[in-house]
């Protein structure tokens, strides 16, 4: 009841990646299992969690969303320059406060998110190990990077949640993820990586960057699920300054020149501008 109610809302707010695990699944892989308590989640071993991600349908919540906030505040995304770890955090938990009362549900649940570091937070969870277990993708070590047999790359990670009080010893474990991709494959985007990482240059960021996007578009597998020019220049620009002028001519754009302000009035005259 939990997830069926919890899954629909997720799926609305872009995050429509999502898998169900045991904590001790996590908890007892070969490589997490030695890291100690930081690395761990913090309940009983047969207690319900979900990993949250996504796929390219999150640009267009996460554009709005944006757009909500500049309309507010003009300045809101250099006061938040991390602003997607800002929406998964606020969707997120806005969607959990909404579970109160659901029967089953005793206590809060805890997320951690995936931008949770030692430093910031004292704990570090794998989501791509999580990913693993719970049957979602395959993480290929070679390339360090999840694969999702329909998807691709093109997947991210957003949160774990841990569902305290909730104990589901019964929870199906699904088989364990194969990579889908083949041989060939492998070795053709092992090359275009090893390359990349040849070639890096720290004086040169804009290359660099490009040679990590041109990673990521060598895969077939997902290509039809390749992030849309606006969200691939989100995560691909290595500028601050750029990414996120170029994240709030997006949002802005989205708002149309009635909704914002004289902002979004601008915004709109640069969009009809840009394909007119």
């Amino acid at each position: 009841a939990i997830l069926s109610r919890l899954a629909p809302a997720l799926c609305a707010a872009g995050f429509e990646v999502q898998a169900p695990l045991l904590v001790r699944w996590y908890n007892e892989h070969p490589k997490v299992t030695p890291l100690g308590v930081a690395h761990h989640l913090d309940a009983d071993g047969d207690t319900l969690a979900l990993l949250v991600g996504n796929s390219r349908t999150l640009w267009r919540p996460f554009v709005r969303w944006v757009g909500e906030r500049l309309a507010e505040d003009e300045n809101y995304l250099a006061r938040h320059p991390d602003a997607l770890d800002a929406y998964a955090r606020h969707a997120v938990s806005t969607l959990l406060r909404a579970l109160d009362g659901v029967p089953g549900l005793d206590a809060a649940p805890s997320v951690v998110f995936a931008d949770e570091t030692l430093e910031t937070h004292g704990r570090c969870v794998s989501v791509a190990t999580a990913a693993h277990v719970a049957g979602l993708a395959f993480y290929d070590a070679s390339l360090q990077r999840s694969l999702h047999k329909a998807l691709g790359p093109w997947i991210a990670y957003r949160a774990v949640i841990v569902f305290s009080g909730v104990i589901a010893p019964r929870l199906p474990r699904p088989p364990e993820p194969t990579n889908p991709l083949s041989p060939a494959e492998a070795q053709r985007v092992l090359a275009i990586q090893q390359d990349c990482f040849l070639r890096w240059d720290d004086s040169d960021e804009q290359a660099n960057w490009g040679r990590l996007r041109s990673i990521v578009d060598a895969f077939e597998i997902g290509r039809e699920h390749r992030y849309e020019h606006e969200m691939m220049q989100f995560h691909y620009e290595p500028d601050a300054h750029r990414r996120l002028e170029a994240l709030r001519r997006t949002a802005l754009c989205a708002r149309g020149p009635g909704d914002g302000g004289a902002a979004a009035r601008r915004a709109a005259l640069s969009c009809d501008a840009r394909t007119g």
